[in-house]
């Protein structure tokens, strides 16, 4: 199997992109929820941190298209 560069724009196929989508919906969710919390540091660094999850969720996807094809 061929190394991905992670540096390289990564295309998702059509079959990943309902997975994708659906990520992204629940990560949505998840962020409205902490916007209900009351504002504090904490809640900035939760926001920040489910930020990068969801960024790095998205790119694991993309890497392991091989569960949706």
């Amino acid at each position: 199997m061929e190394t991905k560069n992670p540096f390289d724009y990564q295309k998702p196929t059509d079959a990943a992109m309902p997975v994708i989508a659906a990520t992204r919906e629940a990560y949505k969710a998840v962020y409205a929820y902490l916007l209900t919390l009351p504002e504090s540091r904490a809640r900035s660094v939760a926001i920040t941190h489910l930020e990068e999850s969801g960024m790095w969720a998205v790119k694991g996807i993309v890497f392991d298209e091989t569960n949706f094809n």
